[in-house]
């Protein structure tokens, strides 16, 4: 979390007192973040390189500044990888590298890289997206791009098992504008608005209106064209509309998907709630949700693991089955 210990949090708690910060992810157990005048850090477990703070593994509890760079546009944290992007288009990567999911053309020990290491020369990288074990990136000119480990059929390249360990592209379309990489299942959205998804299926988290099997290639979801923005967690998926409703699918233990329920699934999207007013949604990995309405305050449900709800409570049996608002003073 950054916050200079090791201490689990009920309530949101500000990082440091810089005002600077233009963009954030979370990987499994480190954060990546941008400020604005394009710098990186990095925080939590380093050991295997995903701070990128060379042959120093060790842990961060505050944001650690990664290089002296002030060219970053863009950053996603994986499981034990990083992903980046700079202005100019090129794509970094460093960290665990077991499945091939740096993308560098090699795996195994003694693949990982400790410092940002570039992938390709190209400079037409656009979004990129980490996994567990597997990788996702879009170009400039609408492609798709994946690497790492096969398995559940999340890289979308049509096998089940193996590994790949240098960007393949995607087939079947050269139009995508957004994809999200989870917990074995993979989104993405193309430039017409429609939604897309593969990977495993269990718990209706591809919302192909399946709990069975595996879906290894890109397949449409429904037949609307208005989706914005879309979340892949681990097993559910959070997805945005252009009218601002916001929408879930999944398993529904502990209220993850918003439905009012704490068992069964969700095999196709379904609307949380009738609001139209939600701008950012954000899957959990384990079994919570996150989204941000227009008037910039956080909302969530689901569980209470760790104090994941941001309630100011520690009680992990605690559940939200609608979103209610997470606790502090918002603007």
């Amino acid at each position: 979390m950054g916050l200079n210990n090791t201490t689990n949090r009920p309530a949101p708690e500000r990082v440091g007192v810089d005002n600077d910060w233009a963009f954030i992810s979370a990987g499994s157990h480190h954060a990546l973040g941008i400020k604005t005048d394009g710098s990186l850090w990095a925080w939590g477990r380093g050991a295997s390189g995903q701070l990128g703070q060379g042959s120093d593994l060790t842990a961060r509890h505050i944001p650690t500044r990664v290089g002296t760079d002030n060219d970053w546009a863009f950053v996603s944290g994986g499981n034990h990888h990083s992903l980046a992007i700079k202005t100019n288009g090129s794509l970094w990567v460093w960290g665990a590298n077991d499945q091939g999911q740096l993308g560098l053309g090699n795996m195994g020990a003694g693949t990982n890289r400790n410092i940002p290491t570039r992938l390709g020369n190209g400079y037409n990288w656009a979004f990129t997206s980490g996994s567990n074990w597997y990788s996702l990136a879009i170009r400039t000119d609408g492609s798709l791009w994946a690497w790492g480990n096969h398995t559940d059929g999340g890289t979308g390249l049509g096998e089940t098992t193996g590994n790949v360990t240098a960007p393949v592209q995607i087939q079947g379309a050269s139009n995508w504008v957004f994809v999200s990489a989870g917990l074995g299942h993979s989104l993405g959205i193309r430039t017409n608005g429609s939604l897309y998804a593969w990977g495993n299926n269990e718990f209706g988290r591809t919302g192909l209106n399946t709990t069975t099997g595996t879906t290894n290639t890109p397949q449409r979801v429904g037949t609307d064209t208005n989706w914005a923005f879309v979340s892949a967690g681990g097993l559910h998926s959070l997805g945005l509309r252009t009218n601002g409703s916001l929408w879930a699918w999944g398993r529904n233990l502990h209220g993850r998907t918003g439905q009012d329920t704490i068992s069964g699934t969700t095999n196709t999207p379904q609307q949380v709630g009738t609001d139209t007013n939600w701008v950012f949604p954000a899957a959990g990995a384990d079994s919570h949700s996150l989204a941000i309405r227009t008037t910039g305050v956080p909302w969530t449900f689901g569980g209470n693991s760790n104090g994941a709800l941001g309630i100011d409570s520690t009680n992990n049996s605690d559940t939200a089955l609608l979103p209610i608002q997470v606790h502090g003073t918002w603007p």
